[in-house]
């Protein structure tokens, strides 16, 4: 159940990314940026389980 959210967070990041990536950011960075974001949420969540 918590790694479908896992996968519609990542999804609406995606899409974000996708939205506002043209305006500001180079594409290049983007795929760092999602792994970075994916890292940090799986932190949240581990920390989040162990509780």
């Amino acid at each position: 159940h918590r790694y479908s959210m896992i996968i519609l967070g990542s999804g609406v990041i995606l899409l974000f990314m996708g939205l506002f990536a043209p305006l500001a950011i180079p594409p290049v960075v983007l795929p760092s940026l999602i792994i970075g974001l994916a890292l940090m949420a799986g932190l949240a969540l581990s920390h989040l389980q162990k509780k």
